[in-house]
């Protein structure tokens, strides 16, 4: 859709989510690494990795998410119980 039919990468639904939002929700590495190489954003001003997205991704053992991730958000910081992504990748 997007290389064919030019589809916009960054859509945003009716809760300010995009296509890059689900695909980091559900854990689709390979869609999200092909969407940020076509521009894509994250909806609702999210532009940036979450420690909570870094926390997902460590406690389900996503190394490939995990890099990506890691270049925009802090992996020392923790998340609502103030666990960094170490203590959930351990």
């Amino acid at each position: 859709l997007v290389e064919e039919a030019k589809a916009d990468v960054s859509p945003v639904d009716r809760w300010g989510g995009t296509p890059l939002d689900d695909a980091l929700r559900h854990k689709h590495s390979e869609i999200v690494q092909y969407l940020l190489s076509h521009g894509a954003t994250r909806g609702t001003g999210r532009q940036e990795a979450t420690v909570a997205d870094l926390c997902d991704a460590a406690a389900n053992g996503d190394m490939d998410m995990l890099r990506r991730l890691v270049r925009s958000a802090n992996a020392n910081d923790g998340d609502y119980d103030r666990r960094t992504p170490l203590h959930l990748a351990a």
